[in-house]
């Protein structure tokens, strides 16, 4: 940068008077110009520094609020499947329960009978919601559901061999029917509390 003459001039007097003692350099106009400059060079430094810093810290914050975004959306998405799954299960275990049960006479031993008839084709509708939605199931219910498939696959060799409607239910055949039950309502129960909902 080149100095116009006054101002190179106004430099060398306020340079001689210092070399001198003088305290008159101090006012030199080239002193306060210089030192103005110099002022505002530094201002503009730390005000690009303050700048630079604050850039950084709002990226990193949307940065930051992407992923708490990505994370929600994901969770929301998993959320949603598994819903479906449990309503998947909910289903299977509605159309399990003995319509007898609304009767207020109803029978025990018969409403077990009719679930030992369903076994096989229950087992084969779990296999298929295994199928389809283990990748999104908890442990732990996939684990109810898992023994019920062993139940039925335990238990409905008999009526499978049968002639049908005219077999005759063993007790251990109904006490796995009641023990299906039992196993279904409680992954039921239970997947809706992990989903909040229902509570404990």
């Amino acid at each position: 940068m080149e100095l116009d003459l006054n101002l190179q001039k106004e430099l060398i007097i306020a340079i001689t008077a210092a070399l001198k003692g003088s305290k008159s350099w101090v006012d030199s106009p080239a002193v306060i110009a210089l030192v103005s400059g110099a002022l505002a060079i530094l201002a503009a430094i730390l005000t690009n520094v303050f700048n630079s810093k604050s850039e950084k810290a709002r990226y990193s914050s949307e940065i930051e609020l992407k992923e708490i975004d990505s994370k929600n959306a994901k969770q929301e998405r998993i959320q949603d499947k598994q819903l479906d799954s449990l309503s998947c299960v909910s289903k299977i275990l509605h159309n399990l329960k003995p319509m007898i049960w609304t009767d207020p006479l109803f029978d025990t031993h018969e409403a077990y009978s009719s679930i030992v008839f369903k076994m096989d084709s229950l087992r084969t509708e779990l296999s298929s919601y295994l199928e389809a939605h283990s990748y999104i199931t908890p442990d732990d219910i996939i684990t109810h559901i898992s023994d019920v498939i062993y139940l039925c696959n335990d238990n409905s060799w008999s009526v499978i061999m049968s002639n049908g409607p005219e077999y005759e239910t063993t007790e251990s055949e109904r006490d796995a029917a009641k023990n299906i039950l039992d196993e279904l309502e409680l992954a039921v129960r239970e997947f809706k509390i992990k989903l909040g909902v229902t509570n404990a």
